[in-house]
């Protein structure tokens, strides 16, 4: 009875105020992590957690909280700005180039590219190796040499040229690479070299989840992947889970096939690739945390590949636990959908929880059209399920997925079909004009990426 305050927030909030009125900083310090704990979605939590961390001189505490508070409450450029500069005099080097390029890609979808250059200047020349910065720096380069452009009246097209890399730019390869980022897991596209359409082959939703096609799709940018802490999920979610022991560099799940629904470290890592352009490393999942794809949940085979780093315990939710126990099954449902639409919101700016009450939800059968080649359509974003798309003669351009767009172009150069039961989110023209500057930006690239394939499309 006593120690029950402890699960209550709003108590435990009151007991930190009051050790700390008693100056015993070091007991509100290990509530604080508790809190935390109970509210791991929570920004203030983080805060007060990164407050109290610096009270008590621990500046790598103290910034770690903050960075997570920015990261949960989606904070604006100057935020980043001044973590950055907390870490510079703290000497943490590489939470600071990641502050910087964080204020960097929100500097750019606001349209300050400028300033978003100068920032991924100074973040590439800390780190060359950056693949976050180097990717946004070639977009932000290119926007601006387009800008300029359109300033001053010219009607040429910007020149076909290399950057430092080597790599070619976006106007050069046009419909053969679409690099566009969100942050996060996103990877560089390295020449992609997307399917002809005019080629005589069959794709099928495993040949989407490993190559380019011809139409761009938000695959090409980012797996359908979700990662976070068991510390975030009820625990009872994993109580039929079965356990494995990996041995090192162990297969657990290979690309395209067919995904479990969860996967929890409890010793080791799993690392995260995938190949498409080239073999893509994208990062680790740590003991304590867990990782599934939207992919388990929308009939798409697996978009990466998961493989042990030293010998690692997992346990795995399979599929068939949902028919097990209904009680059960009703709130791993309710998990994964909130994992799965926290997921699609990070992919696509266009999406939040807050959309499903401002627009219209709509629901197409296997079959049904989401746009025709040729005729007008609202602009769908695809939330769950997958869809054809589809050239002149039925030709096959590859597949849309969810936190696609359909019905981007006016007229639809191309027809979108229902591949299986899809919901999609409809956006009116007229409403465009309200929605935030990201989703706006958001549009307008992925407006861009479409037209290059279209123009590619009529002259073949």
């Amino acid at each position: 009875m006593f120690w029950r305050w402890r699960d209550n927030p709003q108590k435990v909030r009151r007991k930190i105020e009051r050790l700390r009125e008693r100056r015993r900083s070091a007991d509100a310090l290990e509530l604080a992590r508790h809190l935390c704990k109970l509210e791991a979605d929570s920004p203030d939590a983080w805060n007060l957690l990164g407050d109290l961390a610096r009270e008590a001189s621990q500046p790598d505490l103290a910034l770690a909280a903050r960075f997570e508070a920015a990261r949960l409450g989606r904070v604006g450029a100057e935020e980043w700005l001044a973590l950055a500069a907390e870490a510079d005099e703290g000497g943490f080097d590489i939470d600071g180039r990641e502050a910087r390029f964080q204020a960097a890609d929100r500097f750019a979808m606001s349209g300050l590219l400028d300033r978003a250059l100068e920032l991924l200047d100074v973040v590439l020349e800390g780190d060359p190796s950056h693949r976050g910065a180097a990717q946004v720096r070639r977009i932000v380069a290119r926007r601006l040499g387009r800008d300029r452009e359109d300033r001053e009246d010219s009607v040429s097209r910007i020149g076909a040229t290399r950057d430092e890399s080597g790599q070619h730019t976006f106007d050069e390869v046009s419909n053969e690479e679409w690099t566009q980022t969100v942050g996060g897991w996103d990877a560089p596209i390295e020449e992609a070299g997307r399917r002809d359409p005019s080629e005589p082959r069959i794709v099928t939703p495993d040949l989407y989840i490993r190559e380019a096609q011809f139409w761009p799709s938000v695959l090409d940018r980012r797996p359908l992947v979700f990662v976070g802490s068991v510390e975030s999920i009820d625990l009872e979610l994993i109580a039929l889970a079965e356990q494995r022991t990996l041995a090192n560099d162990e297969v657990l799940l290979e690309q395209a096939e067919r995904a479990e629904l969860l996967y929890v470290v409890d010793d080791g890592a799993l690392r995260i690739s995938r190949e498409r352009a080239g073999e893509q490393e994208l990062g680790l999942v740590p003991s304590g945390f867990f990782c599934g794809g939207l992919g388990a949940l929308v009939g798409l085979p697996s978009s990466v590949r998961l493989a042990a780093m030293g010998e690692t315990q997992v346990r795995v939710v399979e599929r068939g636990a949902m028919k097990r126990d209904a009680v059960y099954a009703q709130k791993l449902a309710r998990a994964l959908r909130a994992l799965y639409l926290e997921t699609v919101a990070d992919m696509c700016p266009l999406f939040s929880h807050d959309a499903l009450d401002e627009h219209t939800m709509r629901t197409f059968e296997p079959g049904e059209a989401l746009a025709e080649a040729g005729k007008t359509s609202p602009l769908r974003v695809l939330i769950t399920g997958y869809a054809a798309v589809l050239g002149p003669d039925e030709r096959h351009l590859g597949y849309l997925c969810p936190a696609d767009l359909a019905g981007e172009l006016d007229p639809s150069p191309v027809t979108v079909r229902a591949a299986t039961r899809v919901a999609a989110l409809e956006i009116l023209t007229e409403e465009l004009d309200k929605l935030a500057p990201a989703a706006r930006e958001e549009v307008t690239l992925r407006r861009e990426a479409a037209q290059y394939a279209a123009e590619a499309l009529a002259r073949r």
